[in-house]
């Protein structure tokens, strides 16, 4: 899904010395996909790229799967709240749909 949903988001990046190390791509506010490097993970780069997409939308959707618990409380952090429980179809593991909202 992340890989049909990318190309048709539009996509930020931050850079460190002329080198991508993180991007996220967002269409109509669901967060198709954040993704940092190994390296500068845990170092803020995640949540820049996410108050900058809270800066541009009132409301962020996303989808996360149970297992990634560093990513889950990551959005928790956030300011994330979970909204539903599913099974990813394409890969029948269990996902939480979060939304975070500028008016909580």
């Amino acid at each position: 899904m992340v890989k049909e949903l990318i190309p048709q988001s539009e996509v930020f990046v931050c850079e460190v010395n002329n080198n991508i190390v993180g991007f996220v791509g967002v269409a109509n506010g669901y967060i198709a996909g954040l993704f940092v490097a190994e390296k500068y993970q845990s170092k803020g780069v995640g949540r820049a790229l996410l108050d900058e997409m809270k800066r541009y939308n009132e409301a962020l959707t996303l989808n996360v799967y149970s297992k990634n618990s560093k990513a889950l409380r990551f959005y928790i952090r956030e300011g994330f709240k979970e909204q539903s429980i599913g099974i990813d179809e394409n890969t029948n593991e269990q996902e939480i749909k979060m939304i975070w909202n500028c008016h909580q």
